[in-house]
């Protein structure tokens, strides 16, 4: 490093999109009271993991501020007497790892600050509204015209993004609203380039774009102040929260926390929801909110500005029976997208070869899709899931829709085109293409925007957003080999696979075994000696203490004799188990038999044999 070069450290940024789960692995009793043992991992990958311990305190105070979501989440009850007893410990712990499968299952929850604090604690500890407000102070100093009102806590989904309801120098106006936002993950732009950005969003132009009032950045982040919407956001619109005051506050319901708002109807299967009613929309209405919004999202990737998959139902405002965009200003300071965890999980893009009889040089549509590029087709994608939260009145639960809604056969269509399994893996039409589909044609288009960009920032909002998708998909690829790696490990883990495996083992060697070797009669026997029951040694091959050949030679009355006399019967040869006709290892017994050699015996007296038996 040169002598006056400065090390500027780089502030690194969490994705706050990124899943966070966990698992209590283990219990410890501390100064009398029981603590948690919570391993939490963020992401697909292990590597980015930590343990936390945490007391059954800490789980009231977490529920305790969830209470605000209006579900029936399980906390297990308090308990005084008896809570050190290790059958109790047990059980709470798995009750305990069950509401956190419940709080973590559900969208909302958790990506609410209570939650990313009681699992991430360093992090999420800063003081985040504080420091919003100051920034923003800092940059209205100047502004006679727009002053602050008061805060509008947690009102949107983004931990880092706030919101705040600002004066607009006019008291027969309408109130206006300023959202400041950190910078995110994905931010490329140089400093300069930003600011020529914001500049040029200020003078923003199109009918189907909520206009900027005012909008400025510095090196920490970025604001830009809007007309308010007197009824919130199209998901307030779609999700019931009415303009109404609620009965213990005065505010309207669509500037309330997001918890209260949305918790109970984002359609979580695992936890009672509120009693409400959803307000799908009509196939008209849908048909022209959603080629309004086609129509500004071509505008912005014409312009060099693609939403780059930041189009959701809460960045969306009808006003004078018109769809309006909001937050356009999101993929400039790089944050991360709304629905990321879902398009890091859509299906792998498959390689399209040209078709059986297509024209030499003519472009496979496949193909052309393919290289649009992996942000172009999250914008189709995020619209898809859009146009089926405007027809069902609740979004979509997965990546993917696997069962096709009962709707119009148009709209079926068009949902299969931008949400369904192989329409992703083919690639995704793009948003020229959705715009000419006969659900959205027969919509006239309005007049054209404005928005003055030179090239040399067009190049530079390039190259931001090839990082940016380079980002996305090495995130994709680490996700899917960790379920591959997970796949195999639930295979050798099976049991039924591993019962199937051994058998194969067994059958294999018994085809690939080799015959047994012939082996001699010293080979089967050995050289083994057993007692007779008065102690004398009995050497193999005898019998009584003489061999076969004397018994064969001596006359039967001798033979009766010493049959008499020691009363013992001459027991058969020991049979070889397993042994056939044809085993090798019989024959070789029997030929070690007939070739037995009686000199090789010990001389033993008659007299000795003989006396055993007076």
């Amino acid at each position: 490093m040169a002598v006056f070069e400065k090390n500027i450290p780089r502030k690194i940024t969490l994705d706050d999109t990124e899943v966070l789960t966990c698992t209590i692995e283990n219990t410890q009793n501390i100064h009398g009271h029981t603590e948690y043992v919570i391993r939490v991992q963020r992401g697909p990958t292990p590597d980015k993991s930590w343990q936390i311990y945490k007391r059954y305190k800490d789980f009231a105070s977490l529920h305790q501020m969830l209470i605000i979501s209006g579900l029936n989440l399980p906390m297990p009850p308090k308990k005084i007497i008896g809570n050190m007893n290790r059958e109790f410990v047990a059980e709470r712990k798995t009750a305990l790892q069950k509401y956190l499968n419940v709080v973590l299952q559900n969208r909302y929850l958790s990506m609410s600050l209570a939650v990313k604090k009681f699992l991430d604690p360093e992090p999420y500890s800063l003081p985040f509204e504080e420091t919003a407000l100051q920034h923003v102070s800092m940059v209205l100093r100047g502004e006679v015209n727009c002053q602050i009102i008061r805060p509008l806590p947690e009102i949107g989904t983004r931990l880092r993004k706030h919101y705040f309801l600002v004066s607009s120098g006019s008291e027969s106006a309408s109130p206006m609203i300023l959202s400041w936002c950190e910078h995110g993950p994905d931010k490329y732009l140089e400093e300069k380039n930003l600011k020529t950005v914001f500049k040029a969003l200020a003078s923003l132009q199109h009918p189907f774009i909520q206009p900027i009032e005012l909008a400025g950045v510095n090196d920490t982040g970025g604001y830009v102040v809007r007309r308010a919407s007197p009824y919130g956001s199209l998901r307030d619109m779609l999700m019931g929260v009415c303009n109404a005051p609620s009965s213990n506050n005065s505010q309207p319901k669509w500037q309330q926390s997001f918890l209260s708002k949305y918790c109970g109807r984002s359609g979580s299967e695992s936890v009672p929801e509120h009693t409400h009613e959803r307000n799908g929309l009509g196939d008209e209405e849908v048909a022209i909110f959603g080629a309004q919004i086609l129509d500004a999202l071509i505008f912005l990737q014409d312009k060099g500005l693609p939403s780059c998959g930041h189009i959701h139902s809460g960045n969306v405002v009808i006003s004078g029976g018109a769809a309006r965009l909001l937050e356009v200003e999101n993929g400039i300071l790089g944050l991360p997208q709304w629905n990321r965890h879902f398009i890091l999980r859509l299906p792998k893009l498959r390689q399209s070869a040209s078709p059986v009889g297509a024209i030499e040089g003519e472009v496979n549509p496949l193909a052309r899709r393919a290289n649009k590029g992996l942000l172009a087709m999250a914008d189709s994608y995020c619209f898809g899931r859009l146009v089926y939260e405007m027809a069902m009145g609740q979004e979509l639960a997965d990546a993917t829709m696997e069962v096709v809604p009962p709707l119009s056969p148009s709209l079926r269509s068009l949902l299969e085109q931008t949400l369904g399994a192989e329409s992703c893996r083919n690639g995704l039409p793009t948003l020229q293409e959705l715009r000419a589909l006969p659900f959205f044609s027969r919509v006239r288009r309005e007049g054209q925007g404005y928005l003055k960009i030179s090239s040399t920032l067009r190049e530079a909002l390039r190259v931001a957003r090839a990082k940016a998708e380079d980002r996305v998909r090495e995130d994709q690829r680490l996700l899917r080999h960790q379920k591959r790696l997970a796949k195999v490990r639930e295979i050798l883990n099976s049991s039924d696979e591993t019962k199937l495996r051994r058998l194969k083992q067994a059958k294999s060697f018994q085809t690939k075994a080799a015959p047994l070797p012939s082996i001699t009669m010293e080979d089967s026997l050995g050289p083994v000696t057993n007692v007779t029951a008065e102690g004398s040694l009995h050497e193999p091959g005898m019998l009584n203490g003489r061999s076969p050949e004397d018994l064969r030679s001596e006359s039967p009355n001798s033979i009766s004799t010493v049959t008499s006399a020691s009363t013992v019967t001459p027991s058969p040869p020991p049979s070889i188990p397993g042994a056939g006709g044809t085993n090798p290892c019989r024959g070789a017994l029997l030929g070690s038999i007939c070739n037995f050699d009686r000199n090789a015996l010990r001389h033993v007296s008659a007299n000795s044999v003989n006396g055993g038996g007076q």
